[in-house]
């Protein structure tokens, strides 16, 4: 399970965009709007696969597209220190 580390970041959603304080660093960075999808999953706890199901369903982008555009997202994520991963349990 993914999901944002509320002690590292304040972000907000305005006009389609999410505005965000990567408190570490004080950096104020914005996602567009496919990304903003990408975060609201984020924000309530999501996987990989379900993040990648979300853009497939929501863009005119096939799988393979999706899939790499996501491990890129969530790689700059990871590298920012931005999302937390814990085992859900899921099998």
């Amino acid at each position: 399970m993914l999901k944002l580390r509320d002690d590292a970041i304040a972000w907000k959603e305005s006009d389609g965009e999410v505005l965000l304080l990567d408190l570490a660093t004080s950096t104020y960075l914005a996602v567009n709007p496919s990304a903003t999808l990408l975060w609201r999953l984020l924000a309530s706890g999501t996987t990989e696969e379900e993040l990648v199901d979300a853009l497939v369903g929501a863009y005119d982008v096939d799988r393979d597209t999706a899939t790499t555009d996501i491990a890129a997202f969530l790689d700059d994520c990871r590298r920012r220190q931005l999302i937390a991963e814990h085992d859900d349990g899921r099998a």
